[in-house]
């Protein structure tokens, strides 16, 4: 989803564009699934392994079934480290299907359409700030040397009705 078009103003803040997500929150109720069997898991893991700890300090246990219980709680545990991980990566890569306004501005060009394929580097809207705008025009010599750096000058676009006060940054 695409939330503006051409000349509409944005604040900092702003949702421009919402990427469909659907899969990526299939994926994280799936991670939370998993992590919640893998914390149910590793009670009872935990719960064997300290009752057979304990049974092994009064003899009453062998070693080899203690060695057992420990692996198995640590292989739980780890499963529930990767569940967390694995819903933390979800987070992020869900974090960049809304893409916000990084300052005010406005919409200058719109170079994807709702269901377009987005791909990193490819533009999908182009935002400009009207008070950070830069001309480039071409002077004759004969005027050139009347102006400095920093001059503020006035400027007048027929185009467009514009006529505004600009400063000279280079010649």
């Amino acid at each position: 989803e695409i939330k503006f078009r051409p000349s509409n103003r944005v604040k900092s803040g702003d949702v421009l564009i919402v990427l469909d997500n659907r899969e990526l929150l299939a994926q994280q109720r799936e991670a939370m699934a998993s992590l919640a069997a893998s914390e149910a898991d590793l009670v009872t893991r935990r719960t064997d392994y300290e009752r057979v700890k304990m049974l092994r300090a009064t003899g009453s246990a062998s070693m080899e079934e203690l060695t057992r219980l420990e692996g198995a709680y640590r292989v739980t545990a780890a499963q529930v480290m990767r569940a967390k991980e694995m819903i933390s990566r979800i987070e992020v890569q869900l974090s960049h299907t809304r893409i916000l306004a990084t300052a005010d501005g406005v919409v200058a060009d719109r170079q994807a359409e709702p269901g377009d394929l987005a791909s990193p580097g490819k533009p999908i809207l182009s935002i400009y700030d009207p008070q950070d705008m830069e001309l480039h025009a071409n002077v004759p010599e004969s005027l050139a040397t009347g102006l400095t750096l920093g001059q503020l000058v006035a400027v007048r676009i027929d185009a467009n009705h514009l006529a505004a006060n600009a400063r000279i940054r280079e010649i």
